[in-house]
């Protein structure tokens, strides 16, 4: 079953249960039907919502990704920021340093923040290039270079790396998450998802209702009522077991989960 068919069995799924809670309450029958169709449409409703989310990135997490920074040094992270910023206005780099519009960008991807010899040479760098405003971009907090900047007459900030990390999301410059080997559990969800299938979901959830209806016209009214509930509960728990043969790009109620690990 495709997603849409999958939203189309939750939402009947939902009128079948709403249904049956309001034949238990002895509810009109117009009534009952009314507040069933309108537990449907919200249900739809909550799909269509959840399923134009925005998507994730799909890239490593930022702690793991300031450690891939610093691993590869500071001509990777240069490379990286070149690249974003092209994303965003015309941008080149000369000795190290990119420029962008009216701002200069120094790039350091260290296991250190820079020490009094770098950033005096840095600054001597801008100096000689004609920079007077540097932005450093850097895993570290480089507190000392932004004063030996200050005390030399620049003007420094540093930019936010976390917002910088969104960026290169955005623009596709962070490495992708590998796939995690499947686990135990995760073989047995995959193994459920082939037992317990949405066609037999649709099959107790179809049964549910007619069970519900029978109630309506018969003098066992309580007996068949609990029977469909009993149906409607197994449809359920097929439709939540199904779920977990979703790959993470094609669940329909969490398109882009992580946690829906295993393919159908």
């Amino acid at each position: 079953m495709g997603r849409y068919a999958d939203f189309v069995l939750l939402q009947f799924m939902v009128f079948t249960a709403a249904l049956t809670v309001c034949a238990f309450f002895g509810l009109y029958a117009p009534l009952a039907a009314g507040i069933a169709l309108a537990c449907a449409l919200l249900t739809g409703l909550i799909g269509v919502a959840l399923s134009r989310r925005e998507k994730k990135s799909g890239g490593i997490s930022f702690k793991n990704w300031v450690f891939f920074c610093k691993a590869g040094g500071d001509e990777r992270l240069e490379k990286t920021a070149l690249n974003v910023f092209r994303t965003l206005r015309a941008a080149e780099s000369s000795e190290g340093i990119i420029f962008t519009g009216d701002f200069a960008v120094a790039v350091f991807a260290r296991f250190a923040p820079l020490s009094a010899d770098a950033s005096a040479a840095l600054f001597r760098k801008c100096e000689r290039l004609g920079i007077k405003s540097l932005h450093i971009l850097s895993p570290n907090r480089e507190s000392r270079a932004a004063a030996i900047g200050v005390r030399l007459g620049f003007e420094v900030r540093q930019l936010p790396l976390r917002a910088f990390y969104r960026l290169a999301c955005g623009a596709g410059e962070v490495p992708q998450k590998t796939k995690r080997a499947l686990k135990r559990g995760a073989a047995l969800k995959a193994a459920s998802a082939r037992l317990f299938r949405r066609d037999i979901a649709a099959r107790f959830c179809l049964a549910a209702l007619a069970l519900c209806l029978l109630s309506q016209v018969t003098p066992l009214q309580t007996y068949y009522l609990s029977v469909s509930a009993l149906s409607l509960l197994f449809s359920l728990v097929c439709f939540a077991f199904s779920l977990k043969g979703y790959g993470k790009d094609d669940s329909p109620l969490l398109p882009e989960s992580e946690k829906l690990l295993t393919k159908r």
